[in-house]
């Protein structure tokens, strides 16, 4: 998760699961996974697909994290976009290569635990409910 201000207001961005889901409402259903982290990974900044798609993807996390804590989605994909300008693109794509480690990483560890008979667990080292 990060978290910055924006206007005086707490905002942020969240990455997991739920925006998956918002990604394959707003991207289109054509949408998958690998998808996702190829379009994040092709970084040279030369279309405007890309932009498209960083856009699209800062708000379904800006969204998942707004939701998460409970706060008023008072915000619009141009509202986020103007967030990206006002940070940077640069600190932008490390914000998201943050989140991204962190989501990979964390279910990189739970396949393998899964894989050996070990208890899974959460994202903040805390064993995730059974599975069984």
């Amino acid at each position: 998760m990060i978290e910055f201000e924006i206007n005086g207001k707490k905002r942020g961005f969240r990455f997991g699961t739920y925006t998956f889901k918002l990604i394959y409402e707003l991207a289109g259903k054509d949408v998958n996974i690998e998808d996702v982290f190829t379009k994040l990974g092709n970084r040279d900044g030369s279309t405007l697909d890309q932009f498209e798609f960083l856009t699209t993807f800062c708000y379904a996390c800006a969204k998942h994290y707004a939701l998460s804590n409970k706060q008023e989605i008072d915000f619009t994909e141009v509202d986020v976009a103007d967030w990206i300008d006002e940070r940077g693109v640069t600190t932008i794509l490390l914000d998201i290569n943050e989140l991204t480690e962190v989501w990979q990483g964390s279910t990189k560890k739970n396949m393998r635990a899964l894989e050996t008979g070990q208890q899974p667990q959460s994202s903040n080292g805390q064993l995730s409910p059974s599975l069984s």
